[in-house]
């Protein structure tokens, strides 16, 4: 293997290396943005505070515009639900097999909704 190769092969692992090492931080920081942790691992000591900040901020970001997406299907619904009476959507869940399922799941759907409206209620009270 001439010297010419060898040096290339160095810089392909180096190159790598600083690849896994990014993605190892941007997966940390999507899991710390998620739980609302801010702060740095210990795991990621060599990585300096400002790059995690910014790591961390990105997964914040990336957070918010998903849930901004997925929000938005949102204004569709009072359009479909005044189309039929809540008896109605009662009577089609209690003939479906997995109706039960459906009963929690919108159980916790409410549940979650009601947390986001007291979250915004309660950031407007500080604005």
């Amino acid at each position: 293997m001439s010297n010419k190769e060898v040096e290339q092969q160095k810089k392909d692992l180096q190159d790598r290396s600083e690849r896994l090492e990014r993605q190892f931080v941007e997966a940390q920081a999507e899991m710390h943005a998620k739980h609302g942790i801010p702060e740095k691992p210990e795991n990621l000591n060599d990585i300096s505070g400002e790059a995690w900040a910014a790591a961390f901020d990105k997964a914040v970001d990336s957070r918010v515009e998903s849930v901004t997406r997925n929000l938005h299907s949102l204004y569709g619904w009072p359009q479909w639900m005044s189309n039929y009476s809540p008896e109605e959507a009662a009577q089609a869940i209690e003939r479906l097999d997995h109706g039960a399922r459906l009963t929690e799941a919108l159980r916790y759907i409410t549940g979650w909704l009601n947390r986001v409206v007291e979250e915004v209620e309660e950031g407007q009270k500080h604005e």
